[in-house]
């Protein structure tokens, strides 16, 4: 069948969730990790605890990078380029890589420096709470995501509503659609930014008087639509 393009205006507002499903991980056991780091830091009497310390705050965090990403595999999100899963995750605004690159440099400068590397209680304090940060704004979608959401766009009492409600399934990250949408709402041809469905069934109706379309399929593009509504899907998972 024929893709549909339908007006960018529907995103306007943006989604909200009605449906989500808890992961039954362990996204715990990276802060098991983070305390031992912590707490050497907080008791080090010698360079090595230092140095120890470091590697075990940056396993915690490559944990709960490989345990997000084995929860959503990121470079295979349609639209992102099979970039770096955690370029992935900073373009969706999940991470900010700043947050640990100090520490990677750190950890990276201990194992593979035959010279004794400089550390300093302070910089690993710093680097403690950092890590602790990063845990924490990443805990939400370690636990759970949305699996179903619907549009604020309109009201049903009005022969313009429209209803708009967004599935979605993980690995392979896909979003299925379905809709009752004022005609008027579809375009003739594609945006740039438009939402751009490819159904698996669809029709028309009146209703008081409106054409309707009604459609069920997948959210295909465009890519710039499809990104904003990738970034909505999380940012709704980590409420």
């Amino acid at each position: 069948m024929t893709e549909n393009f339908i007006d960018p205006m529907v995103f306007r507002d943006g989604i909200a969730s009605t449906e989500r499903i808890d992961h039954r991980v362990p996204w715990e056991k990276q802060y098991e990790v983070w305390k031992h780091g912590d707490g050497l830091v907080s008791r080090a009497e010698s360079p090595r605890d230092l140095e120890v310390a470091v590697m075990q705050l940056h396993r915690a965090l490559e944990q709960r990078d490989t345990l997000l990403n084995e929860l959503y595999d990121f470079q295979d999100i349609p639209h992102f380029g099979r970039a770096k899963y955690y370029a992935v995750m900073e373009e969706l605004g999940l991470i900010r890589s700043s947050l640990k690159g100090q520490l990677r440099s750190l950890r990276n400068s201990i194992v593979h420096q035959f010279d004794d590397v400089p550390v300093d209680k302070q910089q690993c304090q710093y680097l403690s709470d950092v890590a602790w940060y990063y845990l924490k704004s990443t805990d939400r979608i370690a636990q759970q995501h949305v699996t179903e959401a619907e549009i604020n766009y309109s009201g049903q009492d009005d022969a313009h509503f429209t209803r708009f409600t967004l599935k979605f399934t993980l690995r392979p990250f896909a979003i299925k659609v379905s809709g009752d949408i004022p005609a008027e709402l579809l375009l003739s041809t594609p945006t740039p930014d438009c939402p751009i469905v490819k159904p698996q069934q669809s029709h028309s109706e009146l209703y008081r008087g409106v054409s309707h379309f009604h459609f069920t399929g997948h959210l295909i593009g465009s890519q710039m639509c499809f990104k904003q509504v990738v970034k909505m899907f999380f940012e709704e998972s980590a409420l």
